[in-house]
């Protein structure tokens, strides 16, 4: 874990407001309610004076070993006794991870009907104060929408929620018909709270679903989010769902949702709990999910109950519906990635002097993150340059770092600083460096072009940072479109002669390129594998090497048909036959363009696999 936003101490309060008070149980937040978490590995020396160490020490119950007062210890020796703290690092909140999907125009629109509505409720907000004050005037903002009742909907939600804890919960002392009256205020009538009580009970019974872990902390530290959720249910008799089954004494994850459930947003929140840690806000500690208690890895569940539809009178009951969480994790990555992008500062280039001149001096501009490093998560204070410099010295880096001090598998991606003026070398010394350097730009591109997933993997090889040999050969085992992999590399055959006339078509340009480079990231490791040994046998498809319209065509099609599920040689050849593709390695573009679209169309479902009746292979017909 690194880069992540760190500060002295959080709890002082930052500017813009006081640390809310924290309750047992509950994460420490900013003044926003994002939550503070204990860095998964970095620690600090105890900070604070000496009355600071010592009521430590004795909130701790600590004593010196040799029987010292506390108040005759030297700050050091106080600091010893206390051992090491947590670095606290700001995490986001699942509930707003993917935002970025979301089409916030309708939503933009009820926010500022509702700002309109609170002013109108009460003029004398804006004759009150002085409209030149931006702090102010958000402050007016903020009345206005709670005249309006803009979170009213939010906070009968959170009654709901609350209805069903005390009810589960039966450690607890008091009772949920004592919180009835705050739903009352809320417009909720009694009638309708005993009502959802009753229904919840009732349809949690019905199903064998049995509460094991209630309002559980997360922290999920690869998308840096942190939050807590809802249920970890065990289902007692099972469940079946068109996603597959939650088998008997089995559990999964729920969150209860009272409005109209968000394909794009909820899905995201779910999977960063399923696939975090549980954590432990008292003592800052993560831990792993219990053998017998692990939640499904596939399958989530919203239980949903239609608040607004009860309250008008209408008859409504809990229902579940179940995620796929698989689904659910492409749409993570492809969150992460839109957030490395935000963070990114190198897209302008220095400004060109209108005056002519020289150019100003390039600035360090890469930004790949660390194949070491967790490479997905919320923005952070540090800026993406910096970010990276640790792990990416450039030329204009202060780092003096050495090339053995890098981690194992490594790339280097700048070229080093120069340690002697370039009159002092010679011709032949400067002609070598600048063709290793130009191989080692090369080898640095094609890894910039790797997923997250395969940078990660390219570090597990543990590569001399300084062989270019290993660095290639291992970026070849990686990408099968920058290199053609043969599926049996230890028998291997005698390569038969390339076919010659291949039309390739035109380049490809940089927005297909991109598509199938962010396809290829999505698969899951069975899908890519089944790719990687069909490109093995069908000849180069490099396209980096060449980016044809041909390749990017076939690589396409590949990388559609293996995410649908069909990554199988059969349907492959059902999807060729209807294309009228005899052999992937001689078909010219526009075979490969006809493959392109009907696989599109399968994915479609606007073409499906049939099995002849009088047998043979399996065709495509119209759905």
């Amino acid at each position: 874990m690194t880069d992540l936003p760190v500060i002295d101490d959080p709890f002082d309060g930052p500017a813009g407001g006081a640390e809310p008070a924290r309750l047992p149980g509950q994460f420490r937040r900013n003044h926003q309610g994002a939550p503070w978490v204990a860095h998964p590995t970095d620690t600090v020396k105890p900070r604070g004076n000496k009355a600071d160490l010592i009521a430590t020490c004795q909130r701790l119950g600590l004593v010196d070993p040799g029987g010292r007062e506390l108040d005759t210890l030297k700050n050091d020796e106080l600091r010893d006794l206390i051992g090491s703290e947590p670095k606290w690092v700001l995490y986001g909140r699942p509930s707003s991870f993917g935002k970025e999907l979301d089409n916030d125009f309708n939503l933009q629109r009820w926010k500022e009907r509702h700002l309109v509505r609170g002013l109108a409720l009460d003029p004398s907000f804006t004759s009150r104060v002085d409209l030149s004050e931006d702090g102010v005037v958000d402050g007016m903002v903020a009345r206005a929408y709670d005249a309006a009742q803009t979170s009213l909907a939010a906070d009968r939600g959170s009654h709901i929620h609350l209805l069903t804890e005390i009810a589960d919960n039966t450690d607890a002392d008091n009772d949920w018909i004592a919180v009835t009256p705050d739903g009352e205020e809320l417009g909720i009538p009694y009638a309708l709270q005993e009502r959802i009580v009753d229904q919840w009970f009732e349809f949690r019974s019905r199903l064998g679903i049995e509460a094991v872990r209630i309002e559980q902390p997360i922290v999920n530290d690869d998308l840096q989010v942190a939050g807590t959720f809802d249920r970890l249910d065990r289902f007692t008799r099972g469940l079946d769902t068109t996603l597959g089954s939650i088998g008997t004494g089995q559990c999964a994850i729920g969150d209860i949702k009272t409005g109209n459930p968000h394909r794009t947003t909820y899905p995201l929140q779910l999977v960063a709990y399923r696939d975090g840690q549980p954590y432990d806000p008292d003592t800052d500690t993560r831990h792993d999910w219990p053998d017998d208690a692990a939640p499904h890895p596939g399958i989530a569940l919203i239980y949903h109950y239609d608040l607004a539809r009860a309250i008008d009178g209408e008859p409504v009951d809990w229902q579940i519906v179940p995620v796929d969480l698989t689904i659910a994790r492409r749409g993570a990555e492809l969150v992460a990635a839109a957030r490395r992008y935000a963070k990114r500062d190198d897209v302008f280039a220095p400004t060109i002097p209108a005056g002519g001149g020289a150019l100003p001096e390039p600035a360090a501009c890469d930004t790949v993150p660390s194949p070491a490093a967790p490479t997905t998560g919320e923005p952070c204070s540090t800026s993406a340059t910096e970010a990276d410099s640790t792990a990416f010295p450039t030329a204009s880096s202060t780092s003096t770092q050495s090339p053995t001090s890098r981690s194992p598998g490594e790339l280097d991606t700048e070229t080093p600083e120069p340690t002697s003026s370039p009159t002092s070398s010679s011709h032949s010394t400067s002609t070598k460096n600048s063709s290793t350097e130009t191989r080692r730009q090369q080898l640095r591109d094609r890894y910039r072009h790797l997923t997250d997933a395969d940078q990660r993997r390219f570090a597990d090889l543990n590569i001399n940072p300084d062989d270019l040999d290993a660095i290639e050969a291992g970026l070849n085992q990686i990408d099968p479109f920058a290199h053609t992999i043969d599926p049996t590399p230890r028998q291997r055959p005698t390569a038969e002669p390339r076919p010659v006339g291949v039309d390739e078509g035109e380049p490809a340009s940089e927005t297909e390129l991109a598509d199938v480079r962010a396809a290829w990231g999505l698969l899951e490791p069975d899908q890519a594998a089944w790719v990687k040994s069909v490109v093995g046998q069908v000849g180069n498809l490099s396209i980096e090497q060449n980016p044809s319209q041909r390749r990017v065509a076939i690589g396409f099609a590949l990388v559609q048909l293996a995410a649908a599920g069909w990554h199988d040689v059969e349907l492959l050849r059902a999807c060729m036959t209807d294309a009228r593709v005899d052999d992937l390695s001689t078909c010219g573009v526009g075979g490969a363009a006809d493959l392109a679209f009907t696989v599109q169309a399968v994915v479609n479902e606007d073409l499906k696999f049939t099995t002849p009746k009088e047998g043979g292979p399996l065709q495509l017909t119209a759905a």
